[in-house]
């Protein structure tokens, strides 16, 4: 019988193949921040991955994604997470985390990547990242490794288009090409392994408030997931406490 990771690995594989798979379907008529995070939100909101960790094998999840709809001070295809994971003693905690979407361009560039911007984005928030779009797939290994005796990394493609950087490694490494990708992960682990289990979050219950409120008027999207780490527990999934408010202007995609 498979291990645990053997399960997690394909579902994991499933997840990064249906962003891959979205991403690449933008290039090249549609090629811009905003319609690329809109078409991978979307098609991982239609197919939502059953979360399985091998260490954890009875975690549960459940999550929804939004757009805004109103006016934004800037209109950069950015993205907020919020998280909420509940442990088996009862306790939660939620927190948020944002990524910037940057597409790269014909050049082999990132060229909307501005240095002061982002000093300015990482001094105003915490856990920021950069999202990297690239049309021509990346080598990119899985960061995170299986069994050692089960070949669980066969399944996830070596090859990858959306790749996530901590932004004070991008303020650091100081290019615009392609060899940025080289010091991040993939879209689908960050969302499998950082986010999905309450890591890379800014736990200011203030900030997450601002988010929920749309006050916060450079998140154009905003997806939120509710983990359980022991679905044995009486604990229910649910989003109450971390959806958008009604007058945010937040609706959900697909609706």
């Amino acid at each position: 019988m498979p291990p645990p990771c053997y399960q997690m690995m394909l579902e994991l594989s499933k997840t990064d193949e249906t962003i891959r798979s979205a991403i690449k379907s933008c290039y090249p008529r549609s090629w811009d921040e905003n319609h690329i995070t809109y078409t991978w939100l979307s098609k991982l909101r239609e197919t939502p991955p059953k979360i399985i960790f091998t260490k954890t094998p009875k975690i549960s999840v459940i999550w929804d994604a939004y757009k805004m709809t109103g006016q934004l001070e800037r209109a950069n295809g950015d993205v907020a997470f919020i998280v909420k994971v509940s442990f088996n003693n009862g306790n939660a905690i939620a927190g948020v985390a944002f990524l910037e979407a940057k597409r790269i361009y014909e050049d082999g560039n990132y060229d909307a990547l501005k240095y002061e911007q982002l000093e300015y984005i990482t001094y105003n928030k915490t856990h920021h990242h950069i999202l990297l779009y690239d049309f021509n797939e990346t080598l990119k290994p899985s960061y995170y490794s299986c069994c050692w005796d089960y070949p669980c990394d066969r399944f996830l493609s070596k090859e990858a288009i959306g790749i996530v950087v901590p932004t004070p490694h991008a303020l650091a490494y100081k290019t615009k090409n392609r060899s940025l990708a080289t010091i991040g992960i993939r879209l689908s682990e960050q969302i499998f392994f950082r986010y999905f289990k309450g890591l890379d979050l800014n736990f200011d219950q203030n900030l997450v408030e601002s988010v929920r409120k749309g006050i916060t008027g450079d998140v154009r999207y905003l997806a939120v997931a509710h983990v359980i780490l022991n679905k044995e527990t009486e604990i229910e999934l649910s989003l109450d406490g971390i959806q958008p408010y009604e007058a945010s202007g937040f609706r959900p995609i697909n609706d």
